[in-house]
């Protein structure tokens, strides 16, 4: 059972449920849940934020290596990306009001991911520097490879979309 399953089990047993617990005192468990709603989302941060600092020392990466580092990165977007999305979908309140998860995210959790969006972006050129010295391929499938990405970060982010548009401009 992963903890996603977990925590919407817990959610969905304390919105029906909420009048037994009403019924006999019982202390709801949102802040027990607390700490394992917001360690996958600060995981995520971490890692993309050790990304970055690796992706900063590097000068002039080649090929193979660029291909790593942009599967790497596209990875731990993504992955930051569907955890906001199921983060958020714990916080929707229920109609009863029987479930009242405070915000427990990371204050600087977005922009976290649009540096690592900046620097997707730095690789992109990159690797299009790179492919006009030896084999040729066109912008758009590059481009288009990330579409998925950069669109779930449109989505999600706040500034996502204003950045994926005057990066891709």
């Amino acid at each position: 059972m992963t903890s996603h399953v977990l925590i919407g089990d817990a959610r969905d047993a304390q919105v029906s449920l909420g009048h037994v617990f009403t019924e006999l005192k019982l202390p709801s468990f949102e802040g027990e849940l607390l700490p394992l709603i917001s360690f996958p989302s600060k995981l995520a941060q971490a890692c993309l934020r050790l990304r970055l600092v690796y992706i900063r020392k590097i000068e002039k990466p080649e090929g193979m290596i660029l291909d790593q580092l942009m599967d790497d990165l596209k990875l731990g977007i993504g992955l930051a990306c569907t955890l906001k999305r199921q983060y958020e979908a714990f916080l929707a309140p229920d109609p009863g009001g029987r479930w009242n998860v405070p915000e427990c995210l990371s204050p600087g959790y977005d922009e976290t991911i649009l540096e690592a969006v900046r620097e997707l972006f730095k690789i992109l050129h990159w690797k299009l520097k790179v492919g006009n010295r030896g084999s040729y391929f066109k912008e758009t499938d590059v481009l288009e490879a990330q579409w998925a990405t950069l669109n779930d970060v449109s989505m999600m982010v706040t500034g996502g979309a204003f950045l994926v548009a005057s990066e891709l401009w």
